[in-house]
């Protein structure tokens, strides 16, 4: 009987710590969202549905918007953080105006970017990310945006071969003299590059 009474006791202790675990690993997640600029209303959402519904490209997320707050409250970290729902927001900001709840998903998607690439998941079915990093490289050496050298940087971290489609285009924009060969740096770059180096040292995208 006592014998029996003593592995009972361990039984509810083990689940009692299970439970712990996973509500901690359930309260940090949403926690670290809501600390990020843009994912402060998680708590917020009633799942209506309303952004799910006016999102242009719902279809092309692997979760939509609504399923996306549910994931987070559920702490199902990789899930969401693996996933390419965020990476295909183009920041219409149609769900934020008009949200019930004043939350805004579009600010929750880029936040959600920002925690998925500071981490290092590499998500499949988009190339968003690429260009946001040959977006930010160009940006950091040149003070502005070297469109031939951004587009070669996003080309070779994705598909090389697929730069060939859009070598005609290239060649009419060269000889119009609208795409230069080399960039154009500007005044005060390192000023640019180090405000750059900040926003990532306090909680951007490494």
């Amino acid at each position: 009987m006592a014998g029996m009474m003593a592995t009972n006791s361990c039984w509810d202790l083990l689940r009692r710590q299970i439970y712990a675990i996973l509500i901690m690993g359930t309260m940090n997640f949403v926690n670290e969202v809501a600390a990020v600029p843009g994912g402060e209303n998680v708590y917020s959402c009633i799942q209506c549905g309303v952004c799910s519904g006016t999102c242009p490209v719902a279809v092309e997320m692997e979760y939509p918007p609504r399923k996306i707050i549910a994931l987070i409250r559920a702490g199902m970290r990789a899930e969401v953080l693996s996933s390419s729902s965020m990476w295909h927001c183009l920041s219409c900001y149609l769900c934020t105006v008009r949200c019930p709840r004043g939350i805004k998903p579009t600010e929750l998607a880029h936040a959600l970017e920002s925690l998925a690439d500071k981490e290092g998941y590499r998500v499949r079915g988009t190339r968003t990310p690429a260009m946001y990093h040959s977006f930010v490289d160009s940006m950091r050496s040149n003070g502005r945006v070297h469109e031939l050298g951004m587009m070669l940087k996003y080309y070779l971290r994705t598909n090389p071969l697929a730069a060939l489609k859009v070598s005609k285009v290239a060649l009419s924009l060269f000889l119009h003299k609208r795409m230069p060969l080399l960039p154009k740096k500007v005044k005060g770059k390192e000023d640019l590059s180090r405000m750059i180096q900040r926003f990532r040292e306090v909680g951007g995208s490494q």
